[in-house]
């Protein structure tokens, strides 16, 4: 088995309202002068940190938007997002996600990352989260723009489908929902917070945390894609 998991509020405890998007936001007014919304930035085609910068200053400005218009953007998010951030796993990682890591990979399962993030920010998190990347193919937006592109190089740098007997996905939002359901593939959600995000999605199997090896562990030979 594959298990391909997003990052933030699946892995680390960073979605929402919370570090990340106040530091994405204030990066965004910083270098750019657009004040954004949490509500306008999951509206966006590509609900990436690429695809939602790429679309919101090219709302503003009127033209295409190419990677050097992004360079501001991304050192400044940086700088923010490792202030902001704290130091101690405990309070940063959802409580199982390492544990859980390195028991698949133990048990000769694959594992690998597919976030919407850029890929320093995503590994600043999980830094700070406690989550070695060793031996863990990741996958983010600087190379990819759509989350389903970002979600197939994952499975490829992991050796592809056809050497996994199944592959899972592990995330938390609509847009993993959404991806997920057009490729096919099951979809585990993580709800860290209990705030019911995913309820009225049509995801099968819906988990706090990876606290329970055995319930994690049924929960990925279960799910299926969302309906």
């Amino acid at each position: 088995m594959l298990v391909v998991f997003d990052v933030d509020g699946t892995l680390t405890r960073t979605a929402g309202t919370g570090a990340d998007f106040v530091c994405y936001a204030r990066a965004l007014a910083d270098v750019w002068g657009i004040r954004t919304t949490r509500e306008e930035c999951n509206e966006v085609r590509h609900v990436t940190d690429r695809g939602t910068a790429e679309e919101l200053i090219a709302r503003r400005l009127g033209r295409a938007i190419g990677p050097e218009d992004l360079l501001q953007l991304h050192a400044r998010f940086m700088e923010l997002l490792a202030d902001a951030l704290p130091d101690d796993p405990g309070r940063l990682a959802v409580p199982g996600a390492a544990a859980m890591l390195d028991h698949l990979r133990a048990a000769g399962h694959g594992v690998a990352i597919a976030t919407g993030a850029w890929e320093a920010s995503a590994r600043l998190k999980l830094a700070r989260a406690g989550i070695p990347l060793d031996g863990i193919p990741l996958a983010a937006c600087d190379d990819h723009l759509a989350r389903e592109a970002i979600m197939e190089h994952a499975i490829a740098c992991a050796g592809g489908r056809g050497r996994h007997v199944r592959v899972v996905y592990v995330g938390d939002a609509p847009w993993d929902v959404r991806a997920t359901r057009r490729m096919g593939l099951p979809l585990v959600g993580i709800d860290y917070d209990a705030s019911g995000r995913l309820d009225a999605h049509g995801v099968s199997v819906v988990l706090r945390d990876y606290t329970d090896v055995g319930v994690v562990l049924r929960a990925f030979a279960d799910a299926r894609p969302p309906a």
